[in-house]
């Protein structure tokens, strides 16, 4: 399953959580607050998504998970530094 998870977390350890939590999924960093890859479990995604709650302030934090169906991603378009460079280490098809 392809996934971009983005978050606005306000407190450093419990963004630090959650970017190690999508880096345990097989995400790559895109931007600090931005995920993206291929995770090859549907039931450690349930998990992450299960146990955010409890990593996140609910009153002040948001998380965003989007899937990204294949048609969807054989679209995607990357620009500027070392863009292509880390989407390429995910098994992304970029047309640019």
């Amino acid at each position: 399953m392809y996934l971009w998870i983005m978050y606005d977390i306000s407190d450093n350890k419990h963004r630090k959580q959650v970017a190690k939590r999508c880096k345990l999924l097989g995400l790559h960093a895109v931007q600090k607050s931005v995920f993206c890859g291929f995770a090859p479990s549907p039931r450690l995604v349930r998990q992450f998504e299960q146990e955010l709650p409890y990593l996140i302030n609910l009153q002040k934090d948001r998380v965003f998970i989007l899937p990204m169906p294949q048609s969807t991603k054989q679209q995607l378009k990357s620009f500027g530094q070392e863009a292509l460079n880390v989407l390429e280490t995910a098994p992304f098809v970029l047309f640019l």
